[in-house]
């Protein structure tokens, strides 16, 4: 069915949420009178009837039984159980009377629905209460020649039964509905939180390991003109870097303002990101490549940003598990597919412990799990010397 013609006018629109942003006991009042209106209008229509005593009432009595049995359901939200007390005193009276209210007798059963959906402590006392009460206006009725039997009596508890029923049954669906908002809210937090715990770890460790790489290799330059001018780049760099850093960490931690969460994730992470990493990587003299072949433009913004984050990753566990060693970067754009390939050389007769494994660590598992989300494949192995990262995702 075409939305359009399903759509609610905006006037519809906002009178619906006007009145359910207004107070509950003004809407239940509304339903009250209108209610008690129902009952004074000379309808024809029998009510909830117990007893079968139909004596004459004077028309005053009449109204004000009436109002008992309509008008305290404008509490029936905020105060339920008094609601039902006055209405049900409200009720018996009516029956053992023998006075016909019409249509006031719903508001029994309107009472005992709102009680059993709306009550919130004290719900056995009013249960055996409601359950005494009947039991007493049933020995009244009988004491007043009651021509009803034995099954009427136990048929119309059970009619009193369904609406308290229903009510539990409303209850039940709003507190499990209460709890699976509440469970969403706080996985959706924790989402958030592994989120930031992860952006930080990237941002952190890729710069600070940059740095640390960074300051000792300027410890074996000599003081030649060419040493000081390679430690002059090396220091232009590290300050560099930190500075970096310290922008990114300022836009993460942006996201967190509620007026600057449009701090957007090109601001950290654009086609361009990896390059600039490379570049300040190889003004250190430190042996990284990066080859693009096809066209950037046509990578979505968000493979392009957790391309980065791999590509940062893979290359910081490169710098800290072998250092020196060779890391050629690589991005191919086909019509097929896109593919980033990361590939460093591993220190030669060096330790399992010395060289990062596949999937370890805090890093490579999250690598893996940005990459599954965009709907990519993530495969990490070392073989022949070598340690080969690629996250590749089909067009």
């Amino acid at each position: 069915m075409n939305n359009a013609t399903t759509a609610m006018p905006p006037a519809w629109q906002r009178m619906r949420d006007r009145w359910r942003s207004a107070n509950p006991v003004v809407r239940d009042s509304i339903g009250a009178v209108a209610l008690m209106a129902l009952a004074l209008l000379p309808l024809g229509i029998k009510g909830v009837q117990l007893g079968e005593l139909h004596r004459e009432v004077g028309p005053w009595a009449a109204v004000v039984l009436m109002a008992g049995q309509t008008l305290p359901l404008a509490v029936r939200r905020t105060q339920p159980a008094l609601a039902l007390l006055v209405i049900g005193v409200a009720f018996g009276v009516t029956q053992t009377i023998g006075a016909d209210t019409g249509l006031a007798g719903l508001g029994l059963l309107i009472a005992l629905y709102s009680c059993a959906a709306h009550l919130r402590s004290g719900r056995v006392v009013t249960i055996v209460g409601c359950g005494v009460g009947y039991l007493v206006l049933v020995a009244v009725l009988i004491a007043q020649g009651s021509p009803e039997e034995v099954i009427d009596w136990i048929t119309f508890a059970a009619v009193l039964a369904v609406p308290w029923v229903a009510g539990e049954l409303a209850r039940r669906w709003r507190v499990e509905q209460a709890a699976r908002f509440e469970r969403a809210a706080a996985a959706a937090d924790r989402q958030a939180r592994a989120l930031l715990a992860r952006e930080l770890h990237d941002i952190v460790t890729h710069h600070v390991t940059a740095m640390v790489v960074q300051a000792e290799s300027a410890r074996y330059l000599d003081d030649t003109p060419q040493g000081l001018s390679d430690r002059d780049a090396i220091a232009a760099s590290v300050s560099s870097t930190g500075r970096l850093a310290l922008t990114e960490l300022r836009s993460l931690l942006g996201t967190l303002e509620p007026d600057t969460g449009s701090s957007s994730r090109s601001e950290r992470a654009d086609e361009d990101a990896t390059v600039r990493m490379v570049r300040r990587l190889q003004q250190t003299r430190y042996p990284i490549s990066m080859q693009i072949s096809g066209s950037v433009d046509d990578i979505p913004d968000e493979i392009i940003a957790v391309m980065h984050g791999v590509a940062r990753e893979t290359v910081t566990n490169a710098m800290k598990h072998a250092r020196g060693q060779e890391v050629r970067l690589t991005i191919s754009v086909t019509e097929r597919a896109f593919e980033l390939t990361v590939v460093n050389s591993l220190v030669p007769d060096a330790s399992a412990a010395a060289n990062p494994l596949p999937y370890g660590g805090r890093g490579s598992s999250g690598m893996q799990e940005r990459v599954s989300e965009q709907g990519g494949l993530f495969t990490a192995n070392a073989k022949d010397g070598q340690y080969t990262v690629i996250a590749r995702w089909r067009r």
